[in-house]
């Protein structure tokens, strides 16, 4: 695991910094490095931690052989996908993430490219990682373009008959259903979100009848447009994603024990609060106060954050810098914030 634990002495306060990735803007490493830059500069004692949910940074939360395979992406083409094969509790297992597999490669998809995304690169994905002699894999399911509730992938992995054990971190809390509510963030247009909700209601049917799986009983099956969900039905252990990370890197015992967390993510909404990184790292911090740094808040969220945590303080960069300095130099706004911390 990539961490950073320093000596702190008998007077300085403690701070653990877990910050998630300001998507399109500063890497989860980078937004540690500047909090860890503001902090330091003002005394604190600083531990770091890369953190994911499942989605985008989950794989490089893991130490360990970096090798690369080749699978199609969302629409298609065929990429260099990275695998890391780690050691977990003396077992050889090979990590992959699905937003490196069928992940956000277009930044503008037409409505046709975003209604077809396909899933079919994550079964490829994890066929070529059976040949790499591990003995298991852990898919880090979040971050995907694709609502198209897995059957892609489910097609591959069932025609090969893979054998091997898959542990899925999934970022989300959402049963299967529940994947139309970000299918429009993946570029699917208003008008063809019914055609989405259709194909996971006949999807959710299929999969109960052919292998006597409901997924709409199972959270977590609506992670990556439904990709968890078929590889429940397969017989994959869905698990949270930050728990997965958690325990690795001993993250409880660490943030409990400290003065203060930091964490933060680029746009904090109503997602953020459905097992993501930020509700999660609150949830496990104690009482330990929490600060939660983002580019900016929806309203909604920020009511029924301060709500479920108390101990926690939302600080949004535009508010604070604007939105144009938010959004291009997220790393300034987070070091200046966290200087003046006393």
């Amino acid at each position: 695991m990539s961490t950073s634990e320093p000596e702190a002495s008998a007077n300085q306060r403690k701070v653990v910094v877990a910050m998630d990735k300001f998507r399109g803007s500063a890497s989860a490493t980078q937004m540690n490095d500047a909090v860890t830059k503001g902090l330091e500069s003002n005394g604190w004692s600083v531990t770091t931690r890369l953190i994911s949910d499942g989605g985008e940074g989950f794989r490089s939360c893991f130490e360990g052989e970096v090798v690369f395979i080749s699978a199609p992406d969302a629409y298609g083409t065929l990429r260099s996908v990275p695998l890391t094969i780690s050691q977990i509790q003396g077992e050889r297992v090979g990590v992959l993430e699905v937003a490196e597999i069928v992940g956000y490669t277009k930044s503008d998809p037409s409505s046709e490219e975003a209604l077809n995304a396909s899933s079919r690169g994550v079964g490829v994905a994890i066929l070529e990682a059976e040949k790499l002699k591990v003995s298991s894999v852990l898919l880090g399911l979040g971050g995907s373009a694709t609502s198209d509730g897995g059957i892609g992938c489910f097609e591959i992995l069932k025609a090969n008959k893979f054998s091997h054990t898959i542990t899925v971190a999934t970022d989300i809390t959402a049963v299967f259903s529940g994947a139309i509510r970000y299918a429009k963030q993946k570029g699917v247009i208003e008008d063809d979100l019914f055609k989405i909700e259709d194909r996971l209601k006949e999807l959710a049917m299929f999969y109960k009848n052919e292998c006597n799986v409901d997924v709409e009983q199972i959270q977590g099956a609506g992670a990556a447009g439904g990709i968890g969900g078929a590889l429940a039905v397969l017989g994959a252990e869905l698990r949270n994603g930050f728990s997965v990370i958690a325990e690795a890197t001993e993250f409880d015992s660490i943030a409990q024990s400290a003065d203060l967390v930091v964490t933060g993510e680029g746009r904090f909404d109503l997602g953020s609060l459905e097992g993501k990184v930020v509700s999660s790292i609150c949830e496990r911090s104690g009482s330990t106060p929490v600060l939660v740094l983002c580019g900016e808040y929806d309203e909604d969220a920020k009511d029924l954050f301060s709500v479920r945590f108390p101990q926690g303080k939302l600080i949004s960069f535009t508010e604070q810098f604007g939105a144009s300095r938010s959004l291009e130099y997220p790393e300034h706004c987070a070091e200046e914030i966290t200087k003046a911390l006393k």
